[in-house]
Parts: C-alpha cells; structure tokens; sequence
C-alpha cells in the first residue's frame, strides 16, 4: 500500500497519550471513514 493504515502501539509506543490519540483519530466520523476505505484498500 506505501502507507500507513494502523498505527502499532508497541512496546514503548503503547501509553496512555498515545493510545487517547489514535483512539480520537478513529472514533471521529471523518477520520473512521477514511481508516476503512485504507483498511479495504489492502485486500
């Protein structure tokens, strides 16, 4: 795909500030729309 689809929050990465701020990115309408129409683009 060349990009990112999900943000992996491993090790390190996966705290509070950023777990609060992918969580905002997909449960706002405009972002989730976009974060499907990418997750379907994959297959």
């Amino acid at each position: 795909m060349g990009k990112e689809v999900v943000k992996e929050l491993i090790q390190d990465e996966f705290n509070s500030e950023n777990l609060r701020r992918e969580l905002d990115i997909i449960l706002d309408p405009q972002e989730r729309t976009k974060f499907f129409v990418n997750y379907y683009d994959l297959e």
